[in-house]
């Protein structure tokens, strides 16, 4: 009995499936938490670069925003969806809430525009939760 034990604690077979089996779950959490973190990143971006984007169109009245020459909120919001789709975001068009003629940092005149996009993750044990990402922007209103 004593030599089979000794034996088998001193075999080295297999060892290295063993050590990879130790191993796997945590190198492959490391890596698709990376990939998720990534791309919760690459969002949240897209919602702030869609707000400013939006918030602009309006400031300087450019056609997709402004199609006969005056503000029209349709345009806005369709533009809005139009350019979160270009960065791979899907948006509800009610996401995007835009103050035409709000104030900003204590002066008035600008457009304030606000997304919010909830982002949910595939892989729950990493997001287990939606995380509601919200991306805002001010832009002075041009007046011709």
């Amino acid at each position: 009995m004593k030599q089979t034990v000794s034996r088998f604690l001193k075999c080295c077979d297999g060892s290295s499936a063993v050590e990879f089996a130790i191993l796997a779950l945590p190198m492959f959490l490391l890596l698709l938490g990376s990939v998720e973190a990534g791309r919760a990143y690459w969002t949240s971006q897209a919602v702030k670069d869609v707000a400013t984007s939006v918030a602009r169109c309006i400031g300087v009245a450019r056609p997709e925003c402004a199609p006969d020459g005056t503000y029209d909120t349709a345009a806005a919001v369709s533009y809005g969806t139009a350019a979160a789709r270009g960065f791979g975001v899907l948006l509800d068009p009610g996401s995007i809430v835009i103050d035409e003629n709000g104030e900003c940092a204590g002066v008035r005149g600008f457009a304030i525009v606000t997304v919010s996009y909830r982002f949910s993750s595939p892989i729950e044990l990493i997001f287990p939760d939606e995380i509601i990402m919200i991306g805002s922007s001010c832009y002075p209103v041009t007046r011709v």
